[in-house]
């Protein structure tokens, strides 16, 4: 499948507030795959990468309020802040000058607290799928959490575009929303609008 190039969708992106965020990623793909890396409790150093949940939080500008919504200890390590929430981290640059990490169930309580159910996409929402994940002896098991997420940019000559970082480390680029909804164990496909702080 051919990779959708940024004038294709130009229309679309034009109006969007966080248009300079996407040309950003796009001009810096070396931020796809920079480590994040924190320091846990007995000092033990774990890595992550950008992931699709913090990619969208950083479209967004939304990684200090969802901070701020949270009430854990926060630590600040090695120029990143993380939390540690359920056994899991959410880590942010402390600048907060390129994407994230956020477990899926992270993600899901930021769209529970910060954002607006929607039934129908509309142009700059979060686009999110949940499916079936695989043991890892290849059966499947049930999951309610996300396991994607990108930002719908609208519609263009009958389809349907988003915005998304694929995977952990994964690339940032334009794809078609029924690309990302007819993905491998993909059960159902939701939108939410973000409702910005104050």
């Amino acid at each position: 499948m051919r990779d959708i190039l940024r004038k294709e969708v130009a229309n679309l992106i034009e109006g969007l507030k966080f248009r300079d965020k996407i040309d950003y990623l796009l001009k810096n793909p070396r931020l796809e795959s920079m480590k994040l890396t924190n320091l846990d409790s007995l000092f033990c150093e774990h890595e992550f990468y950008p992931n699709c949940f913090g990619t969208v939080l950083f479209l967004f500008k939304a990684e200090r309020d969802f901070l701020k919504k949270l009430r854990y200890k926060r630590r600040k390590d090695n120029e990143f802040i993380s939390i540690s929430v359920g056994g899991r981290f959410i880590i942010f640059p402390d600048k907060f000058d390129r994407p994230g990490s956020l477990a899926p169930q992270h993600m899901k309580l930021f769209m529970r607290i910060m954002c607006r159910k929607i039934k129908n996409p509309v142009v700059g929402c979060i686009a999110s799928t949940e499916g079936v994940v695989y043991d890892y002896e290849g059966y499947p098991e049930e999951y309610q959490d996300p396991i994607h997420s990108a930002i719908y940019l609208g519609e263009l000559d009958g389809k349907e575009y988003i915005f998304e970082q694929s995977g952990n480390g994964g690339r940032f680029k334009f794809d078609l929303l029924e690309n990302m909804v007819n993905r491998a164990g993909i059960r159902k496909s939701y939108f939410h609008n973000y409702c910005q702080a104050g």
